[in-house]
C-alpha cells in the first residue's frame, strides 16, 4: 500500500509540476505578446491582469508541493552548523510539521472563501471568473503542499540515520 500511495503521490506532483511549469510559460507568452502589441501600438490584450494572475497563482501554488518536497526554500546553516545531525533533523522535522498546520487551515480558508464570493455572485471584470477559481487553486495547492510537508516532517522526525558512503560525514574537530 505504501509503494502505491508513493506512486499515487509522485504522478500527483508530476502533473502539479507540469502544470506549474506551463502556467510559468503562458504567463510570459501573455506578457510578451502583450508588451509587443502595445509597443508598436497594434494591439492590446485586454484581460492581461487576469491572465497573468492566474497563472501566477497556478504557478505558486502547484510549484510549492515540489519546493517543500525537494526542501527547496532557503536555508541559513548559521545556527545549526555545529548541532548533530539527529538535532538538526528533528528541528526541520518541527518545521516541516509546523508549515503543514498553517498551511491546512490556509487552504480550508481559502477555499471557504472562495465559496462564500461565488455565492455571491462576484466575477472578474473582463473573463468574468468567478473568485472561486482562484481560490479553489489556492486552497488544493496548499492542501497538498501541507500533506507533503506533514509527510516530510514525520519522516524526519522518525528516520533512522543511515551511513551514506557517498557523503562522509564532515571532521569533527573538536576532538
Amino acid at each position: 500500500m505504501p509503494n502505491l500511495a508513493q506512486r499515487a503521490y509522485v504522478v500527483l506532483e508530476r502533473i502539479m509540476t507540469a502544470i506549474a511549469g506551463i502556467a510559468l510559460l503562458l504567463m510570459v507568452l501573455v506578457v510578451v505578446y502583450d508588451i509587443v502589441g502595445r509597443s508598436f501600438g497594434l494591439w492590446h490584450v485586454l484581460s492581461s491582469v487576469e491572465q497573468t494572475t492566474l497563472y501566477m497563482m497556478l504557478l505558486g501554488f502547484f510549484g510549492l508541493a515540489r519546493c517543500f518536497r525537494d526542501q527547496g526554500n532557503i536555508v541559513v546553516d548559521v545556527a545549526t552548523q555545529s548541532m548533530s545531525p539527529r538535532t538538526v533533523r528533528r528541528i526541520d522535522a518541527f518545521w516541516a510539521v509546523l508549515a503543514a498546520a498553517i498551511l491546512l487551515p490556509l487552504g480550508y480558508s481559502s477555499i471557504a472563501d472562495g465559496l462564500v464570493l461565488h455565492g455571491y455572485g462576484q466575477r472578474s471584470e473582463v473573463l468574468g471568473i468567478s473568485p472561486l477559481v482562484h481560490h479553489a487553486i489556492a486552497g488544493f495547492g496548499l492542501g497538498v503542499a501541507a500533506l507533503v510537508s506533514l509527510l516530510t516532517g514525520l519522516r524526519l522526525a522518525f528516520a533512522r540515520q543511515q551511513a551514506d558512503p557517498a557523503n562522509p560525514p564532515a571532521p569533527d574537530f573538536t576532538e
